[in-house]
């Protein structure tokens, strides 16, 4: 009984760890578009997108992780602004 519980107990952990990965895989990729954008509309259209991530499908020890791709895309985000102003 014990064994069996472990064992799912490890299903549940690795299929939330499988989750955390998407999502931040996910994250990266529009930050990857919005990057690459030429307008800042084109990336504003981004982080609206990244605005749509569930940040509660991972776990604490990866936030880090979405908060460091939250300020690249900002970056690109405010080179574009930068770019456009007069």
């Amino acid at each position: 009984m014990v064994r069996g519980a472990t064992a799912a107990l490890l299903g549940v952990s690795l299929l939330a760890a499988g989750c955390a990965d998407q999502t931040v895989r996910r994250a990266e990729a529009i930050r990857d578009r919005a990057c690459a954008c030429t307008t800042a509309a084109c990336a504003e259209e981004e982080v609206a997108a990244f605005a749509t991530v569930d940040r509660g499908a991972v776990p604490a020890r990866h936030r880090g992780q979405l908060e460091r791709i939250a300020r690249d895309l900002v970056g690109c985000l405010e080179r574009l602004y930068r770019a456009d102003a007069p």
